[in-house]
C-alpha cells in the first residue's frame, strides 16, 4: 500500500511538472521572423516562463505563470476583455486566450484560442487551435509553427 501512495504522489508531482522550454529560436511569421529568447524560473512551486523578442532592444518581455489562474489583459482598441490562463499538461505549456474583437469601436467576434508549447526535436514547436466567433458564423482557427533553435 505505501509503495502504490508513494507511486501516486509521484505521478502527481510529474504530471504538474513544466517543460524546460529556455532557449533563444528563430522564428518565421506571415510578416517576417524574429529571434524570440525564452527562460524560466521556479517561484513558489510555480514555473513563470519570460518571453523576449531578442531582435528588439526595447522590448521589456513579459512573464507568464504557468498556474492556472485566469489573468485579465489590458484593454486594446481592438481587443477587449481578453483572458489569459496557462499550465502546463504533460510535456507542453498550454496557454488559453479569449478576447472580444472590436472594429471602430463595434463588436465583431469573439477570439478563443489555446497555444500548446512544447520542444520536438530540441526545437520550439507551437500548435494554435481555438475558433473566432462572429454573428455569421465560427471559423477555425489551427495552425502549427516550428521555431529553430539557435541556442
Amino acid at each position: 500500500m505505501k509503495s502504490l501512495l508513494a507511486g501516486l504522489v509521484l505521478f502527481g508531482a510529474q504530471a504538474m511538472a513544466c517543460p524546460n522550454l529556455t532557449g533563444t529560436y528563430s522564428c518565421t511569421y506571415q510578416d517576417g521572423t524574429e529571434k524570440m529568447e525564452l527562460s524560466q524560473t521556479e517561484t513558489n512551486g510555480v514555473t513563470v516562463y519570460s518571453f523576449r523578442n531578442a531582435d528588439d532592444p526595447n522590448d521589456q518581455g513579459g512573464n507568464l505563470p504557468a498556474d492556472n489562474q485566469v489573468y485579465r489583459l489590458q484593454d486594446t482598441k481592438d481587443f477587449r476583455n481578453g483572458t489569459l490562463q496557462s499550465w502546463c499538461e504533460g510535456d507542453a505549456l498550454k496557454i488559453q486566450q479569449q478576447a472580444e474583437h472590436y472594429q471602430e469601436e463595434q463588436h465583431v467576434g469573439n477570439l478563443s484560442l489555446v497555444i500548446t508549447m512544447s520542444i520536438v526535436d530540441n526545437n520550439l514547436s507551437q500548435v494554435t487551435d481555438g475558433f473566432y466567433e462572429t454573428g455569421s458564423g465560427n471559423y477555425p482557427i489551427n495552425e502549427s509553427m516550428t521555431c529553430t533553435r539557435v541556442n
